[in-house]
């Protein structure tokens, strides 16, 4: 880390952008059944983030990194978790990342921790966010409480598709809650990657 955050102020930025290419590269080589080279982008994208600042919306990508993995072996959502903790604590008004972190507890299966963690994002919002409502779709889920759950996603997916149907954050969340509630997942368009690097 103390390499990488001397000299040049921009060089961790560029690091911070090398790694989300190699995420992408991984998505495309395992679109490709090319699970070596997906592999290997993906542990580069991982080597690239180890080393850089304890920046809190860098350790977000980073647990969003080992959260959503195209290569499965590689994800880590104990790891996940507490990168995402760490972000939460140095940006302490950052839904996004206190988002993460409920995510990164339901792959681990607290779920009731992650219901607390969702209650704190919303708290600094009071809006219903859509990456929310499908966290907390899976919540219900995971607490039989079916209906709720099945409400929850309908709000959820008709915030999503108005607002950013192409978002890859807000696909990967919508498409583990369809899994947990049994509802449908949208089949993307020909050339919508919706690849684009997340604001923070």
């Amino acid at each position: 880390m103390t390499e990488l955050a001397a000299g040049d102020t921009g060089l961790p930025r560029h690091h911070d952008e090398a790694a989300w290419a190699f995420y992408y590269l991984a998505a495309e080589l395992a679109k490709a059944q090319d699970d070596d080279g997906a592999r290997q982008a993906v542990e580069e994208a991982i080597r690239i983030r180890s080393q850089l600042p304890e920046r809190a919306n860098w350790l977000d990508s980073f647990a969003w990194l080992l959260l959503d993995s195209p290569i499965e072996t590689l994800r880590d959502a104990a790891r996940a978790e507490s990168l995402s903790a760490t972000a939460a604590k140095l940006a302490v008004n950052n839904p996004r990342f206190l988002r993460t972190r409920a995510f990164a507890e339901l792959k681990s299966e607290k779920f009731e921790q992650a219901a607390e963690t969702l209650s704190k994002a919303k708290s600094l919002t009071g809006e219903d966010h859509p990456e929310h409502q499908f966290l907390s779709a899976i919540v219900a889920a995971r607490q039989s409480r079916q209906q709720d759950a099945a409400d929850l996603f309908m709000q959820a997916a008709a915030g999503m598709d108005a607002a950013a149907p192409a978002n890859p954050r807000l696909m990967t969340i919508r498409a583990e809650a369809a899994a947990v509630t049994g509802a449908a997942v949208p089949v993307r368009q020909n050339g919508d990657t919706g690849e684009s690097l997340p604001t923070n």
